[in-house]
């Protein structure tokens, strides 16, 4: 069944909500200026000076130098490397541990969040199930990889009026990935309270398509010396999930009776991703373009639709122009700047612009009066 209603989730939505309550240092990573909260640190993590260090070596640049503080211009110069057999070894111990950054850093952005209802994702997506029929109606596509939009969904399925119409969080089959329940596997020393409940019969509720990767996806390896580049550049490696609603580094997994690590399977920010996109995620592509196609409603908000992320843009492209259906576009976002990046992405004819998730709302309640 398509959703009638897609939303579209980028950085924006999570900044936005913990931009107030969390401290600068651990708010959600951004391409420029990646590195500079560890260049006053007299006690850098030893993955960045793993990363630091290869850069020197190898090319007598720093990752602190102001030309070249860039996550996805760092990243895309040692993934590159990868392939180099003279480079490898150290590329790949450079390139492991600068996922492992990313990885901690975007956790800390949303493992200390405490989701409301007065929270702007949430509003969002309470307002659309409000509107719809059933939850089913409803994808939530998202370029993120953090767990902001699953602590939203956990959030609503916990209250009553938002479980009328049927279950709104069906973890882990929300995540449209194959075999998604068996690949579910607990992750040691987790209390209950910091889980998502897991639905094992599988109710429906809403889609969340994460296009990147999620922060408890990860496969299982022996340990931290095997992630080597033919690991990284293993498209078909196992994926597993974890109900971990709170993700730190060195987390164990006890599997066959043995504890074993873990490393994150996230899309990391590089030009181009395409050698990337493991196997499991490849068909989470279909499911969003068909839903976007067949969708009557689309509301994007924090996500600026960048134009070096081509794959996004080419999905949006594509499935707009293909939609018969397609009844409103709405943007959230402070920048208006993007609507004309929209206009001509997707050819709409009429796109409504809002600054905040307040004038969102109050513009939806206003039509439903009418």
């Amino acid at each position: 069944m398509a959703a009638k209603t897609v939303i579209i989730v980028g950085a924006g939505s999570t900044f936005s909500d913990v931009s107030q309550l969390i401290a600068k240092r651990d708010q959600p990573p951004l391409d420029r200026g990646f590195f500079e909260v560890y260049a006053g640190n007299r006690s850098k993590p030893k993955e960045f000076m793993t990363v630091q260090n290869y850069l020197q070596t190898s090319y007598r640049l720093s990752a602190l130098d102001s030309a070249r503080n860039s996550l996805e211009g760092i990243m895309t110069i040692i993934y590159s490397d990868l392939r180099h057999a003279s480079l490898t070894p150290m590329a790949s111990d450079a390139f492991r541990d600068l996922v492992r950054l990313l990885n901690n850093r975007i956790s800390q952005s949303t493992n200390r969040m405490k989701v409301t209802n007065q929270g702007n994702l949430y509003r969002i997506v309470a307002q659309a199930i409000d509107s719809s029929s059933t939850p089913s109606d409803i994808s939530i596509i998202t370029f993120n990889q953090d767990l902001h939009a699953e602590k939203v969904l956990a959030k609503l399925q916990d209250t009553a009026k938002h479980t009328r119409k049927g279950a709104v969080y069906s973890f882990p089959y929300c995540y449209r990935v194959a075999n998604a329940h068996q690949a579910t596997i607990g992750v040691s020393s987790a209390s209950q309270a910091d889980r998502f409940a897991i639905d094992s019969t599988n109710q429906g509720g809403i889609r969340l398509l994460k296009l990147h990767g999620s922060l408890n996806w990860f496969s299982l390896i022996s340990n931290p010396s095997a992630v080597t580049a033919s690991f990284i550049l293993d498209r078909t490696r196992p994926l597993r999930i974890t109900p971990r609603s709170d993700i730190e580094l060195g987390l164990k997994v006890r599997s066959s009776g043995q504890r074993m690590d873990i490393f994150p399977l996230i899309m990391p920010p590089i030009s181009p991703k395409s050698n990337l996109v493991h196997q499991e995620i490849e068909p989470l592509w279909d499911e969003a373009e068909h839903d976007l196609r067949s969708a009557e409603e689309v509301i994007v908000f924090g996500y600026s639709c960048p134009v070096n992320d081509a794959g996004s843009v080419d999905l949006l492209r594509w499935s707009i122009s293909k939609n018969a259906t397609l009844q409103s576009f709405s943007i959230i976002d402070p920048d208006p700047g993007v609507v004309a990046r929209y206009a001509n992405v997707t050819n709409f004819g009429h796109l409504l612009y809002f600054s905040t998730t307040d004038d969102y709302i109050r513009f939806k309640r206003k039509s439903k009066t009418k």
